[in-house]
């Protein structure tokens, strides 16, 4: 394995690659609320964290849900070997910090109207790829799939038909009529939008922009949310195959990325491995761009390790191009 880099602005390499995975970082470009921090403190002051699941967070010295989620699920395990069966309160606590974090982010999301200007230089930023594979739960990417149809009909499309994934979602790689090319959005680790019925995940929406409402409402009446938000990889993984959407996307829509890649937001942690080794699958990968916060040699430097970690067994030669990423969205 051979990793070669460079320095770039955004503009200059922007209309070079096919594929792109967003982060959470794009998110809180969009809204800071997002953090994790935010997330943690408004989940607390909600009353949706109990005394004892805060009690982890301090003990951890973290406000990252997935740390917690990982050590609870480890912490099950262990007891699973040991005891022969798994812990109820475990479970129970793991589940009640899975459903905190989703209402964190219902309950500091931002509406439509204020985040309208980013949203657009987002829709037209997305057209410029093939495939979009967004991590994050929010409405912020479902926002900009709507804006980018307003102009041009259909030219970005999340291959969901009357509320269900399409079967033949492949067929829509074909630009509609009129269009001159075709974007798919995916989401490999679930969304907002998307709720579980049976074994079924159906997308909703609503009139206008007043999605926000539709879901809280949906939630309210017990709907389940398809999201994986596992703090191990192998958890995630798990929880990806029990869900038809998630399961299509990692398997088949996944293997759409070809020889090049953005990663925008996207920290490549360990518990995303998963997502790295579907990508890099095919063996095609030998151009990677990164978008870093303010550019110096130690966040390089620490991407540069990464990369060599996440890339290694997968033996590949990559070039890899870094950019600031506040010029994505510029």
């Amino acid at each position: 394995m051979k990793l070669t880099f460079d320095q770039k602005k955004w503009e200059e390499i922007s209309d070079d690659f096919d594929s792109i995975v967003f982060g959470n970082g794009l998110s809180i470009s969009i809204s800071p609320d997002f953090r994790y921090d935010s997330l943690f403190d408004h989940a607390v002051s909600s009353g949706w964290i109990n005394d004892g699941a805060r009690d982890l967070f301090e003990h951890l010295k973290t406000k990252n849900f997935e740390e917690a989620l990982r050590v609870l699920s480890d912490s099950n395990d262990v007891v699973h070997i040991i005891e022969g069966s798994r812990r109820e309160g475990l479970d129970c606590a793991h589940q009640k910090i899975k459903e905190s974090l989703i209402s964190s982010i219902g309950g500091l999301h931002k509406r439509y109207e204020s985040v309208v200007d980013k949203i657009d230089r987002l829709a037209k930023e997305i057209k410029k790829f093939k495939y979009v594979f967004c991590l994050n739960y929010d409405l912020l990417m479902y926002w900009a799939v709507v804006e980018a149809n307003k102009i041009q009909k259909n030219r970005v499309k999340d291959c969901f038909v009357a509320g269900g994934f399409s079967e033949n979602w492949q067929k829509m790689e074909v630009p509609y009529k009129g269009n001159d090319k075709s974007t798919l959005v995916f989401y490999p680790h679930g969304n907002m939008a998307i709720f579980r019925f049976g074994d079924s995940d159906i997308k909703v929406s609503a009139k206008g922009h007043d999605l926000l409402s539709e879901i809280g409402c949906r939630i309210g009446d017990g709907a389940s949310i398809t999201f994986v938000s596992e703090g191990t990889s192998s958890k995630k993984l798990e929880s990806i195959v029990r869900s038809n959407y998630l399961k299509k996307v990692y398997f088949e829509c996944m293997g759409k990325v070809g020889s090049n890649l953005v990663i925008h937001g996207w920290s490549m942690s360990d518990n995303d491995q998963h997502l790295v080794d579907r990508i890099v699958m095919s063996g095609a990968l030998n151009r990677v761009a990164v978008g870093v916060n303010k550019i110096d040699m130690d966040k390089i430097d620490a991407w540069k390790v990464r990369l060599e970690k996440s890339l290694k067994k997968h033996l590949l030669d990559v070039h890899v191009t870094f950019y600031e990423a506040s010029q994505f969205l510029a």
